[in-house]
């Protein structure tokens, strides 16, 4: 049995494990984007992809990581629905459309989504 307060990092909380979706970009070509936009928010919702942030507003409070243009983040049920999301044939052409227009970093999270607490 663990002895760390539930809100540990590392604990065994429980709380059913879901993948966060973060995106960086900097655009440098924005006619890519009302097609992406019209199209790829359905297709998200399709793997059960929700939007929890995203925005221009974009604040550094420590470190020298670039400031992009943009960052979003979406939760997904899961690292393979993420994926998935990622690979869907459906996507590539709106993702090579988005890879021309802007640079990205997309990172995958895996973890617990508890409110309140260190996973």
């Amino acid at each position: 049995m663990s002895t760390m307060p539930s809100n540990s990092v590392g604990a065994d909380t429980g709380a059913a494990s879901c993948a966060f979706m973060i995106v960086y970009m900097d655009i440098t070509d924005s006619g890519w984007i009302e097609p992406y936009f019209r199209y790829v928010p359905a297709l998200l919702a399709e793997y059960g992809a929700e939007q929890i942030a995203g925005g221009r507003h974009i604040v550094r409070v420590e470190g020298d990581i670039p400031v992009p243009d943009r960052i979003a983040v979406f939760r997904f049920p899961s690292l393979a629905a993420a994926e998935d999301f990622m690979k869907d044939e459906r996507y590539q052409e709106h993702r090579a459309s988005r890879m021309r227009g802007s640079s990205s970093q997309i990172l995958i999270v895996e973890g617990a989504a508890l409110a309140g607490a260190l996973v």
